[in-house]
């Protein structure tokens, strides 16, 4: 079966707000044919929580420090749990559920696109591989009860040494699948710790999460060249793709759709606490 021409987005660093309003602009125009299947990479500015989408804020964070603090928080379209966003490089993938390369179902576009991020962190000298899976334990979960995402590993995602670099989470619609996720590049998600609305010492929650997970700056002992980065991930997505990748920007369409979706869920307090 022919590969099909995919699209690829470079959109910089921008709010929570926007960038998952972009990822939800990007799933209709792809659905409904106005944009092609697309990977997309992005950052954060300023720093942010997101949560999952079965997820209500209040019920998960102390939203009330969280606004002192100026952390803006906002529900991704996929499930899993909290996540703060800082020093790392995130990216969604867009694209038919039919797709041959990497639609079929939930586990084989896990596995393909976890293939594209492990060759291209492993050309960036990182020492990494699959994960079989590396749930929080009891105790964990008994102590931190809203189990952040970092805390815990599931299959197909990345691991160095045994500890957690990636976290992705999917969506699947009718006609197209949602993955997106972070590559935490260097430190500050261990920060979710001093937002989550239960009671605990955030010292020592940060030391599990640092225990459980790692940052590519410490895996490879020094800053990581961000450009070289996303030319690892660009160009180990175009071979996965067949060499089917154009340069683009967003369209007019999806920009005009992810203005209009911030103001109406994504910065809504309503739509951030569960109740609009």
């Amino acid at each position: 079966m022919k590969a099909i021409t995919w699209r690829f987005l470079d959109t910089a660093k921008g709010s929570a707000f926007f960038n998952m309003a972009l990822d939800e602009a990007i799933v209709e125009a792809v659905a409904n044919g106005h944009s092609l299947p697309t990977f997309r990479l992005y950052g954060w500015d300023p720093a942010a929580i997101t949560i999952g989408y079965s997820q209500k804020a209040g019920d998960v964070l102390d939203y009330g420090r969280c606004i002192e603090d100026g952390i803006s928080v906002t529900r991704r379209l996929t499930g899993g749990r909290a996540v703060f966003h800082d020093c790392e490089a995130a990216y969604s993938v867009v694209g038919p559920i039919h797709d041959p390369l990497f639609g079929c179902n939930l586990s084989a576009t896990y596995r393909a696109i976890g293939a594209v991020l492990l060759e291209a962190l492993r050309s960036c000298g990182a020492e990494v591989d699959w994960s079989r899976g590396n749930p929080a334990s009891g105790e964990e979960r008994r102590v931190f009860s809203s189990a952040p995402c970092f805390l815990s590993t599931s299959r197909f995602e990345i691991t160095c040494r045994g500890r957690k670099m990636v976290g992705s989470a999917q969506r699947r619609f009718r006609e197209v699948f949602l993955q997106h996720g972070s590559i935490l590049t260097g430190p500050g998600h261990e920060r979710i710790g001093d937002y989550l609305k239960e009671s605990h010492d955030t010292a020592s929650f940060a030391t599990v999460l640092s225990r459980k997970s790692i940052d590519l700056d410490a895996a490879l002992g020094r800053p990581v060249d961000t450009g070289t980065l996303k030319a690892s991930l660009f160009e180990s997505f175009a071979r996965a793709a067949g060499g089917q990748v154009t340069r683009e920007e967003p369209s007019p369409r999806e920009t005009e759709y992810a203005r209009f979706s911030i103001h109406e869920r994504y910065s809504s307090k309503g739509w951030v606490l569960g109740y609009g």
